[in-house]
């Protein structure tokens, strides 16, 4: 079974294969078969990636130049020079360009001829590829001319359905489409079409009318998360609004510093700041314990306790150094994070100590 094909030196084409079954022997002749329905996939994925080269030449500007191309009997890869990410329209266009020459039927020709005489037609080429004396010359005929060596449909018509199923840039100025054609595109609109029927039959909505019910939906999600965050909130706070006491008390400034379970970044920030309405002079310590025992932790100080010389960044970055973890931020809100939980009752229990040290600093300065 052949599996790759080289060209070592010049004129010389080597197969590079594994051998299923029987025995081979050195100089022995062999009779070489080509697997008809791979070759032709191969075929309209490389003649439509000419197609789209050319398509694409038209509608984003001549400037466009070839930055590499894979061809496989499942999808073309092109990748190009450009400036800008391609827009829903320009995507349409480009499809739409393709899709008429495909309808066209045109034929696919090929020529070997003088590399002087080829650069005469308009012949494109990539200008880091080296050609020998004779190139192979792929016209489609008031389309596009190029120089390929590769294996092509007879006729654009072969090709069937060419769809770009993505565009995305690979690196500075380069941009990169993968495109389906023939059955391949089939079975990927086969594919769309159940998940559309399927989505449609579930919300009870039509092709005009489910894009709009699936923005609702997404809509009202958003909206239930944020009542969510809210209620979470409540519920933290209706824990501990009796229970919450400062640790620590030093020139007129509070620490106050909580742990919870299973709780976003966002909701300790909203926590400290229901604690603030609370001890309006504070530096307060949140710690959240997630997945996998990470810690989120919140460090804030309000208006009057930074004026205080408390600096909410540096409390964080100390008490996130005990914990093997790291945190950075403004003097009134820090934040940080540490892979492991398992020395968070430690700092806590250090805090204030650390707490004491700050503030006396504050208070030097």
């Amino acid at each position: 079974q052949v599996e790759d094909t080289l060209y070592p030196v010049n004129d010389l084409i080597v197969h590079r294969g594994r051998l299923l079954k029987g025995s081979l022997n050195k100089n022995q002749a062999v009779t070489a078969l080509i697997d008809a329905v791979r070759r032709k996939n191969i075929q309209r994925h490389h003649t439509a990636t000419h197609l789209v080269h050319e398509a694409l030449s038209r509608v984003l500007g001549q400037h466009l130049r070839q930055a590499g191309s894979i061809v496989t009997p499942t999808f073309l890869r092109f990748d190009f020079n450009h400036f800008a990410p391609l827009t829903l329209d320009q995507l349409r266009e480009i499809e739409s360009i393709v899709y008429e020459q495909v309808l066209s039927n045109l034929p696919v020709n090929t020529s070997v001829m003088p590399i002087e005489e080829a650069k005469k037609t308009g012949a494109k080429a990539l200008f880091d590829e080296k050609y020998g004396d004779e190139v192979r010359v792929l016209e489609i005929p008031g389309y596009s001319t190029e120089l390929c060596g590769g294996t092509h449909v007879k006729a654009t018509g072969e090709i069937g359905v060419v769809k770009i199923i993505r565009e995305e840039g690979i690196g500075s100025g380069v941009r990169r489409i993968n495109a389906i054609t023939g059955q391949n595109a089939l079975e990927a609109f086969q594919r769309f079409s159940y998940l559309s029927g399927t989505l449609m039959s579930m919300l009870g909505e039509d092709v005009d009318s489910i894009l709009g019910r699936v923005e609702d939906l997404l809509d009202e999600k958003k909206m239930l998360e944020r009542k969510n965050r809210d209620l979470q909130v409540k519920a933290a706070m209706s824990d501990i609004e009796e229970s919450i006491k400062p640790r620590a008390s030093t020139n007129g400034v509070d620490l106050v510093m909580e742990k919870f379970e299973n709780i976003t970044p966002d909701l300790l920030r909203q926590i400290g700041d229901r604690i603030k309405q609370k001890y309006p002079v504070a530096l307060i310590l949140l710690a959240g314990i997630g997945e996998e025992n990470h810690v989120s932790l919140t460090s804030m100080a309000s208006e009057e306790a930074v004026s205080k010389g408390i600096r909410a960044n540096e409390f964080l970055k100390e008490i996130a150094d005990l914990i093997g973890g790291k945190g950075g931020g403004r003097p009134n809100l820090a934040q940080g994070r540490a892979p492991d939980a398992g020395k968070l009752n430690e700092a806590i229990e250090k805090a204030p100590e650390i707490f004491a040290r700050l503030v006396s600093k504050g208070r030097a300065e």
